[in-house]
């Protein structure tokens, strides 16, 4: 059964030179969405999918975008459908899961969802659109067409799954006869591939597969930000440092030049002042006084005086001279 069954293939997608339209699905997942999506497709058309996994596996369907055309009133126009199991599309198939519209008529988690009873499904995307209203539609919408996502499921008990478990999506295996409970749920286990592919692969509002990537993200930015600041405050304290050397190295140089000024300064002052005491014993004109060499007159009235010897020599004035001011010293008032 199962080598015959691998065996069958999709329906005729009609017109054949379409691209992108019907085809075989196989392995653990992936993205299916309309020709020319998210362009407008070609008013008629006819494409099937036939998607396939393991034996033991199921098939979980997610729809993620849908602007077909007008509301769910025009399915005749354009619908989407999907058919689980080995249904046949000739002879008398079972009604399938139908899309029409846009997504927003599709309020329930179960509605946007399937999941197959067995490992095969075929999906449908037929348009026969005639109305004038077309072209506006087109204009109006940033998107036209469908996008689903398939993932290849396997049902696992808690700790039974050797892949990856999808904490948040379970399956009922054994639901009550009535009512809506269950007795029994296992998990989603996907393959270990889907997670951190960018593509959520659990069930509905279950992001699990793409949670942990944003974690691994932020903390590589974390890393990678505190790497460029060690980085730059390397860089800052190395340039801080050169420029403490430069500055520390023209400081000495300029401490040495003031106290070579410094030394020229004091150099100087001692020549300066050995050049006031040579002068300041230097006579002043032509005159000196020595300390020993005097002649002492005699008065009468005021007692001996000395009279300091002016020396002539070398001057062309005349012995006259000391006369004249010995007679001035002599001199006595005559009021005394």
């Amino acid at each position: 059964m199962q080598s015959f069954e691998g065996l069958i293939g999709p329906p005729e997608s009609k017109p054949m030179n379409i691209v992108g339209c019907g085809g075989n699905e196989t392995g653990i997942g992936g993205i299916l969405v309309s020709p020319n999506y998210p362009g407008p497709f070609p008013r008629t058309i006819d494409c099937v999918w036939l998607i396939r996994v393991q034996q033991n596996q199921h098939i979980y369907v997610r729809m993620v975008e849908l602007q077909l055309f007008g509301s769910i009133a025009y399915c005749k126009d354009a619908q989407l459908a999907i058919y689980d199991g080995f249904e046949s599309l000739e002879f008398d198939p079972k009604k399938p899961k139908q899309y029409c519209g846009d997504l927003t008529y599709y309020k329930n988690v179960e509605d946007k969802v399937l999941m197959s009873t067995s490992n095969r499904l075929l999906i449908r995307f037929k348009s026969d659109i005639t109305s004038s209203h077309w072209s506006d539609q087109v204009s109006r919408n940033p998107i036209t067409g469908f996008k689903l996502i398939w993932t290849a499921v396997e049902f696992k008990s808690s700790g039974e799954c050797k892949a990856f478990t999808c904490t948040g999506s379970e399956f009922c295996m054994k639901p009550q006869k009535f009512g809506r409970n269950c007795e029994e749920y296992h998990s989603f286990c996907i393959d270990s591939s889907l997670q951190c592919n960018g593509v959520p692969n659990c069930s509905e509002q279950d992001f699990t597969d793409e949670d942990k990537c944003n974690v691994s993200l932020f903390v590589g930015a974390s890393t990678g930000i505190g790497l460029t600041i060690i980085v730059i405050v390397i860089c800052f304290c190395c340039c801080r440092r050169r420029n403490i050397e430069t500055n520390t190295s023209r400081k000495d140089e300029s401490v040495i030049g003031l106290n070579r000024e410094e030394s020229s300064l004091q150099s100087r002052h001692s020549e300066l002042s050995e050049q006031s005491a040579y002068y300041a014993m230097r006579p002043i004109g032509d005159y000196y006084t020595p300390q020993t060499d005097a002649h002492v007159i005699n008065c009468s009235v005021h007692g001996p005086r000395h009279v300091p010897e002016v020396l002539t020599q070398n001057h062309s004035s005349g012995p006259h001279q000391r006369v004249d001011l010995i007679n001035k010293l002599n001199y006595i008032p005559t009021d005394v």
